[in-house]
C-alpha cells in the first residue's frame, strides 16, 4: 500500500545543450512503509541512446541511464542509483562526487530492478524503454515518516549526443548531478 505517489517530467537544464532534441522522461515515485519505488519511462533520439554497460558497478552514467539520488540524514551523505536500459546499476554512497563507496556485489541484490519495457524503436525513430527501481527505506536509513530528499536525473554522457535532464534544476555551468544543495523533497 503506497503512502504517497508523485509524478515528474524531467526537464533539461536550459544551460546544458539546449540546442539538441531532448529525451522525453517521466518518473513516477511511490513511497510506502517499506520502500521507495521509481518507474522511469524514457523516449530519446537514437543519437542520445547508448547501451554498453553489462554489469552492476559499471560506469552506467556513460550509457542512457536514469538516476535516483537520495539524501540519508542519519548517515550524513547520499546514495546514488544509476540504472541503464538493461537494468544494470551503479550504486554508491558518499558526501560528494569524490570518495564514494560503491556497493559490494552482494548489496546489489538488495536493489530491485525490473525492465518494464525493453528497448525498442518507435516509428518516429525515438528509442523507448522503461525501468523500475525499488530500494528499501532500511537500506537508505530512512523511516517511513521522514521526508525523502534528493533529485532524479536522466543522462548519457558517452552517447553520440550527450543529454542531461533533472527533476529539480541544478544551477551549474556544466552538468554536475553530485550537488546535494539542489536536492528537494521528492514527495511534496
Amino acid at each position: 500500500m503506497s503512502l504517497i505517489t508523485r509524478k515528474y517530467r524531467l526537464n533539461t537544464n536550459p544551460l546544458w545543450h539546449p540546442d539538441i532534441k531532448q529525451p522525453e522522461v517521466t518518473v513516477t515515485c511511490t513511497k510506502n512503509f517499506d520502500d521507495l519505488e521509481f518507474v522511469f519511462m524514457v523516449a530519446e533520439p537514437e543519437e542520445c541512446f547508448r547501451l554498453a554497460c553489462r554489469n552492476d558497478g559499471d560506469p552506467c552514467w556513460q550509457d542512457s541511464c536514469v538516476e535516483v539520488f537520495i539524501h540519508s540524514p542519519s548517515l550524513g551523505g547520499y546514495f546514488n542509483f544509476e540504472t541503464n536500459a538493461a537494468g544494470k546499476t551503479l550504486a554508491e554512497f558518499g558526501t560528494g562526487r569524490h570518495n564514494r563507496v560503491q556497493f559490494q556485489p552482494a548489496e546489489y541484490h538488495s536493489l530491485h530492478r525490473n525492465i518494464l519495457m525493453p528497448v525498442s524503436q518507435r516509428p518516429d525513430g525515438m528509442m523507448q524503454w522503461a525501468v523500475q527501481i525499488r530500494v528499501s527505506l532500511e537500506k537508505l536509513h530512512l523511516s517511513p515518516i521522514e521526508p525523502v530528499v534528493g533529485n532524479l536525473y536522466k543522462c548519457g554522457s558517452a552517447a553520440q549526443i550527450p543529454s542531461y535532464l533533472c527533476a529539480f534544476r541544478v544551477d551549474t555551468p556544466a552538468p554536475d548531478f553530485h550537488r546535494p544543495e539542489f536536492f528537494r523533497n521528492l514527495f511534496l
